[in-house]
């Protein structure tokens, strides 16, 4: 379990920081889908969208991205309108 707690270390401490733990799922997100790791990161990045009650506009196109990115065509047209409102979001007007 040493592994385990090699990674909470981090974790308690942006926590205790006071970072929010969208951020932090976020965070995760975005490096799995940097990594090329399409399904977690659509995991982690769906997690931190439901975690805050204000859109974050590059967790919104990096979920945008990683949609495009799986082999799920049918997430097209969600991928399409995440990036939509990643736009929105980043322009202010939600």
């Amino acid at each position: 379990m040493a592994v385990d707690r090699a990674a909470e270390t981090p974790l308690d401490r942006l926590r205790a920081q006071g970072v929010a733990a969208s951020d932090v799922v976020a965070a995760v997100g975005s490096r799995a889908l940097q990594a090329g790791r399409i399904e977690p990161a659509v995991r982690w990045l769906r997690m931190a969208q439901t975690a805050t009650d204000f859109p974050d506009a590059v967790a919104l196109n990096n979920l945008a991205l990683a949609l495009a990115r799986s082999n799920d065509g049918e997430l097209l047209p969600e991928a399409l309108r995440l990036s939509s409102q990643a736009v929105k979001a980043a322009s202010g007007s939600h």
